[in-house]
Order: structure tokens, then C-alpha cells, then sequence
């Protein structure tokens, strides 16, 4: 009887709902979890190997053509993202100055850098010349990638160039001033370093051969592949916590509300006054959820500033699509249309 077809429902509905729950968290858990891939093509230095093998463009026939290769560091102390493609980094930054060099043959240039402000912090002495260290701030603009939001990764990059920008020097990793170089390690990152709403994966000097459209003035020349410049680059993640309690329960809690609309609709007149259902409230409880919806998803536009669609937004779609389902049903069942029945209808019934 209608008894039993009605719990046969229910049992498929459930499972159904089970089964596509389970494969969402399946599918983003293998998005969080799976390795990063840079934004770009890196020649990444873990050892001496590695940063032969990157700095070939710039060695000669000639050794005394090689350039003189001047070992950079960074220590990052703070990262903090100042809008959709603005960020702010701070730490600092040194250069082992060999023997017979001046200080004022040497020093850093960040050449993406919107502001940058720089503070010698220390000099000192070391075996065959002189280290010196400066604290900087700076603000980076970077094309963060915000199509796979709450899933994207991105890393933040600092590009450094030597204070005689083609002249024969090359800065390379101070290997001497790291315990480890591996990613996973970070290397050079403040292990207390706050991030709002991201987790650090790694951090890795890079090397990027980038190509000019000039020779500035005849005071540079570009090899055709390009000159390698050294990269210090910091991989993130969204962290999923933030995400789910800052957009997800959102999505989660006007779904439910939604179930609960479409449940309380019947043609019955008993339960019709018990629940209170009529097709002109429906409507107006779904355009309050409509705007309530719309809200959050302009609010979530606005915080990424990205281009085309997030990931995201597909919920957001779905969601709109049950909005504007649930406010025709509740038409159509008041509606006086034969494939209804002539018998009045319950869901839970």
C-alpha cells in the first residue's frame, strides 16, 4: 500500500543522499590532499647539483667569464594577503659579500614589488668577507588563481635581483645558513608565522630563466632562452576549517530550510492549517531565502575579485536551481492539474 512505497522512497532517497555526500567528501579530500604544482616552470634548487644545472645559461667558455655568485638568504616572518592580488610579506634578507668587494658594489632589488623598505640590521664578518643582513617589508602584486576556491593552491613568490641588475653577479641560495633545504622542511619561513585562512606546504629558491622585449639601453645582454633569476618561493593551501565555517554552513543551512519548505507542503486541509502551508507563503519564504543567498554569494565574489567561475559557485548554482524548483512546485500542487491526482497528498503520508 501506499505505506510501504512511501518508506521504499524514503530508503532510496536516503541512500541516495548518503552515496553522493560520500563521493563529494571523497573528491575533495583528494583535492586538499594532493601535491601542489608551481604556478610556472621552476628549475628548483635543493643542493649544489641543482643550482649548477640552473645557473648553465649564465656560465661562459671562459672561466673567468662565470659570473661572481654572491649566496642570498631569506627568513620570512609575516605573510599576510592585503586584498585578491596583493601581498604583503616581511623577514630578512642577507648576502655573504666575498673578499675584495665593497658593500656598495652589492645589495637587493625586488623587481615585483609594489613598496619595498629595507633596514640594515647587522653586519658581520665572516671567514672570507662580510655578511650583511637588512630587515625589509614589502607588498607584492601576484596573479593568484582563485578558479578552484575553497581547493586552490598558490604560492607566494619573492623574485631577486642583484643591486647591479646585469652585471656579472648571480645570486644563489646560502646553503651554509639552512639545515635542510627541502620543501617540507620550510626552509626560511617563521615556524609561528600567523596566516589567516591558509597553511603553508613549502617553501624552495627556484630559478625562472625570464626573457626581456629590450636590452635597456644596450646595458643589458639577454641570452635568447632568457637570464635565470633566482625565486624564494612559499606554497599555500586554503585551510578547510576557515572555509567551512566562513561559506559552507551557509550553503548547508539554507539547504535544510529549503527541505523543510518542500516538506511541509500538502494538499490536505487538516495538516495544510497545522503546518501553516500555503503556495503564496512558500514563495515569499523562498525569496527570503533567495536574498539571503544572493548576500553570500556577492559577498564571496567580492572577496576573491576572481575571473570566471569559482568552484564554488557551483553549490550556489545548484542551490538556485532548487529555489526556483521548490517555488513552481508549490504552484503546481495548489494548481488544479490531473497528473496530481484527485486524492490530497502528503509527503510524509
Amino acid at each position: 500500500g501506499g505505506d510501504v512505497d512511501s518508506t521504499k522512497l524514503w530508503r532510496a532517497a536516503g541512500l541516495t543522499t548518503v552515496v553522493g555526500v560520500a563521493a563529494v567528501a571523497a573528491i575533495w579530500h583528494l583535492s586538499y590532499t594532493l601535491p601542489q604544482e608551481p604556478p610556472f616552470k621552476h628549475d628548483v634548487v635543493l643542493d649544489s647539483i641543482g643550482l649548477e644545472m640552473a645557473l648553465m645559461p649564465l656560465d661562459g667558455l671562459d672561466p673567468e667569464d662565470d659570473p661572481v655568485r654572491i649566496p642570498t638568504g631569506l627568513y620570512i616572518q609575516q605573510i599576510e594577503y592585503l586584498s585578491a592580488y596583493d601581498v604583503g610579506v616581511s623577514g630578512v634578507i642577507w648576502q655573504r659579500i666575498p673578499a675584495g668587494h665593497t658593500r656598495e658594489q652589492h645589495g637587493i632589488v625586488f623587481p615585483e614589488a609594489v613598496d619595498v623598505r629595507l633596514q640594515e640590521s647587522f653586519t658581520e664578518p665572516n671567514g672570507d668577507g662580510t655578511t650583511i643582513g637588512w630587515h625589509f617589508t614589502t607588498t607584492l602584486r601576484q596573479p593568484f588563481r582563485y578558479n578552484q576556491y575553497p581547493f586552490d593552491r598558490e604560492y607566494v613568490w619573492i623574485r631577486l635581483w642583484h643591486r647591479d641588475i646585469f652585471g656579472e653577479y648571480a645570486l644563489t641560495p646560502d646553503f651554509n645558513s639552512y639545515p635542510a633545504l627541502r620543501p617540507t622542511t620550510m626552509p626560511g619561513v617563521e615556524e609561528d608565522m600567523v596566516l589567516e585562512g591558509w597553511v603553508p606546504t613549502g617553501s624552495f629558491f627556484g630559478y625562472r630563466q625570464n626573457s626581456y622585449s629590450t636590452d635597456f639601453g644596450g646595458a643589458a645582454e639577454i641570452p635568447p632562452r632568457g637570464r635565470p633569476e633566482m625565486y624564494f618561493n612559499i606554497g599555500m593551501k586554503r585551510d578547510f576549517l576557515a572555509f567551512f565555517v566562513g561559506d559552507m554552513i551557509t550553503l548547508i543551512i539554507v539547504s535544510l530550510l529549503l527541505f523543510a519548505v518542500l516538506m511541509i507542503s500538502t494538499g490536505h486541509g487538516v495538516l495544510a492549517d497545522k503546518d501553516g502551508f500555503s503556495s503564496s507563503t512558500v514563495l515569499a519564504y523562498c525569496a527570503c531565502l533567495f536574498f539571503v543567498f544572493i548576500v553570500s554569494h556577492v559577498h564571496l565574489r567580492q572577496k576573491l575579485a576572481g575571473e570566471g567561475v569559482i568552484y564554488l559557485e557551483g553549490l550556489y548554482f545548484v542551490l538556485y536551481g532548487a529555489i526556483l524548483l521548490v517555488s513552481v512546485a508549490s504552484i503546481l500542487f495548489v494548481s488544479e492539474v490531473e497528473w496530481l491526482g484527485d486524492e490530497p497528498w502528503h509527503p510524509l503520508v
